[in-house]
């Protein structure tokens, strides 16, 4: 008989947080239960233990949803697929501003623009 567990895990991280779970299922005739990575994410990485513990890790600076699934297997052959759904929530980042470094002369004046960066778009003033 096939196991016996979730078709589907929902989960939610913020953005650049990996997040941990475990999928538990069971086996009707008591064989030892394998679980392994079947289709990987698009925005970022799972990994997937024997035992059933997984970490899923989004993309940096990726907020939006995610999907991998997880095979659960005996040593039968039998098997089921559990979808793991992520939501992965936006964070505001910091704007970036590079080192700048000007080196002029005593009694003379500097005209220059410093000119940062946001990762989420947002407008600098």
């Amino acid at each position: 008989d096939p196991p016996v567990g979730p078709v589907v895990v929902t989960l939610v991280t913020n953005e650049d947080t990996a997040v941990s779970s475990q999928i538990t299922a069971f086996d009707p005739d008591g064989e030892v239960l394998t679980y392994s990575l079947q289709d990987p994410p698009t925005n970022g990485v799972a990994v997937v233990n024997p035992d059933g513990t997984f970490t899923y890790t989004p993309n940096e600076n990726y907020n939006g949803p995610d999907t991998f699934t997880v095979l659960i297997s005996d040593p039968s052959g039998a098997f089921i697929v559990t979808n793991v759904f992520v939501t992965v929530t936006p964070v505001n980042d910091v704007p970036v501003v590079p080192n700048y470094e000007f080196v002029i002369n005593e009694d003379t004046s500097l005209n220059s623009q410093v000119v940062a960066t946001d990762v989420d778009g947002n407008p600098l003033t």
